[in-house]
């Protein structure tokens, strides 16, 4: 049986990932027309600027064009790294790291967090584990449209 996977993530990236034998919901789930929430807990070197984080929000340029409007807000900030969550429905190549860059941010670790109505939870990284039937239909449920 053949398995897709749901969104990407790359090599220095870890979290969630969905896996599943349903090509077709795959790709319900993974393109961005459906703006399918994906949130990432960023590590960044030093501190963050509201300006920087203004920008991520705003939709930032990138050499494949401007990303749509991010949630983000800072977690936990110290001297010498910060932590943000990003929240983003597109899902272009890198496109978290690549935003980050784009406002100066030198991201030093990458974890996406949730996924639509999923969130990773307790699992450690390598660990799995099967989608309830209610977590399949709540992923299924059509999500309210973004004010544009």
């Amino acid at each position: 049986m053949r398995v897709f996977p749901v969104g990407r993530l790359d090599y220095n990236t870890e979290g969630l990932l969905l896996l599943t034998n349903d090509g077709a919901w795959a790709n319900r789930l993974a393109h961005p027309r459906h703006e399918v929430d994906k949130e990432y807990l960023v590590r960044v070197r030093g501190t963050v600027a509201k300006e920087q984080i203004n920008r991520i929000a705003l939709g930032v340029e990138l050499d494949d064009g401007k990303t749509a409007p991010a949630r983000v807000a800072v977690t936990k900030q110290s001297d010498n790294n910060t932590w943000i969550s990003i929240t983003i429905h597109e899902g272009r190549y890198r496109q978290v790291r690549r935003m980050c860059e784009a406002v100066s941010l030198s991201v030093v670790r990458l974890r996406r967090v949730r996924y639509g109505s999923l969130f990773l939870g307790e699992l450690k990284v390598g660990e799995f584990r099967y989608l309830t039937p209610a977590e399949v239909k709540a992923l299924d449920e059509p999500r309210p449209r973004r004010p544009r």
